[in-house]
């Protein structure tokens, strides 16, 4: 009997052992803004090797996908643009020469920043379920364009109100060289991947913190494209795959341009998508009436995945008594098989101020 004794030793001591070994190779939350700067461009690298995984591309490939229309990707993403504490990250911007800052730019924008304070947290870039955008057009700058003004740019600042096991949110302001508020964001994300394996490994070891890891990923990084600073802008993109087939009706022909790394329509782009296509059924509406754009909410519903024609459809919700009307614009894709009638990919309400 006396061999128990050290076998019993053995179960309870074995795990432990286990279990400190393991808490002594998981990266460490880093602590200062540096490190976490450091966290943030690794998070991002990773985001483009991910692009690389899934598409598999030949010598040669085009590799942009929407973070590269934002001039967001691993190749123009500019650390010296950045500023991170915890729960806290903000991006100086500069809109690209053929972009125009409308709420749907705005909105896309808020939620590809929002993936990189998301990673200085420790967490994946998640899923978006709902986000809303409130713009205030009266504060943007008559100069804010993409010329060579260092002091024309946009401060994109994402805050993390709520860090939740599954569901985190974060609030955004978009603020003018001023210092004048253009945009305010809030942001919804479920934050497991869905897969056991995937979530379990990256609760305990976010690799984007390690530094091993990263130096792994460094070394694997190709250089940066020649092409990498000619950005065509964010809404050459969405207007490359979008047709208006009639007042408030669109098709969207939805390519690796407009995906995010994980290979699912960027949530940004959709948001553009209904913009463009509500503004088309908000002109037939008011028809000569001036009118803009003053808030924008979007709730997720699937993911959009594959290389699809999604189509696209306006409705009037309410005209309210203070010249303000709701219209609602709904992101579809088509089934096969057994499923009869489209997918709603995305919903969202637009509110328009009529003058």
């Amino acid at each position: 009997m006396d061999y128990l004794i050290p076998v019993g030793v053995a179960i309870v001591l074995g795990p432990l052992s286990l279990i400190t070994m393991i808490r002594a190779t998981m990266p460490k939350a880093p602590k200062t803004p540096e490190a976490m700067k450091e966290v943030v461009m690794n998070f991002v690298k990773q985001g483009y090797l991910l692009i690389r995984m899934n598409r598999k591309p030949k010598p040669g490939e085009s590799m942009h996908n929407f973070q590269s229309a934002l001039g967001l990707c691993y190749e123009t993403y500019d650390p010296d643009r950045l500023t991170v504490s915890k729960n806290f990250l903000s991006y100086r911007y500069k809109l690209a020469p053929s972009d125009k800052l409308t709420p749907g730019l705005g909105t896309a924008l808020m939620d590809e920043v929002t993936a990189g304070l998301m990673g200085a947290a420790g967490k994946p870039a998640g899923a978006s379920l709902f986000f809303q955008t409130q713009w205030y057009p009266e504060n943007i700058k008559s100069s804010t364009s993409a010329d060579d003004d260092d002091e024309d740019y946009l401060d994109i600042i994402n805050t993390l109100t709520k860090n939740g096991r599954t569901i985190s949110h974060t609030r955004t302001d978009i603020r003018s060289s001023d210092n004048k508020l253009i945009g305010y964001s809030t942001h919804v994300k479920y934050m497991p991947f869905g897969n056991i394996m995937m979530d379990t490994l990256i609760s305990y070891f976010p690799m984007w913190m390690s530094p091993w890891v990263s130096g792994i990923i460094n070394k694997q990084l190709p250089p940066p494209s020649p092409t990498a600073h000619e950005n065509i802008g964010a809404h050459k993109a969405v207007d490359s795959g979008l047709k208006i087939v009639s007042d408030g009706k669109g098709e969207f022909s939805m390519t690796d341009d407009h995906k995010n790394p994980f290979g699912t329509l960027h949530g940004g782009c959709t948001a553009m998508i209904m913009e463009k296509v509500g503004e088309s059924y908000a002109n037939s509406l008011f028809k000569d009436s001036k009118f803009y754009l003053e808030s924008l909410q979007v709730q997720f519903l699937s993911a959009g995945r594959g290389q699809k024609i999604l189509t696209i459809e306006s409705e009037t919700i309410e005209f309210t008594e203070n010249n303000h009307a709701l219209i609602r614009v709904k992101l579809m894709k088509p089934n096969s098989g057994k499923k009869k009638g489209p997918t709603v990919l995305a919903e969202g309400t637009l509110r328009y101020l009529v003058k």
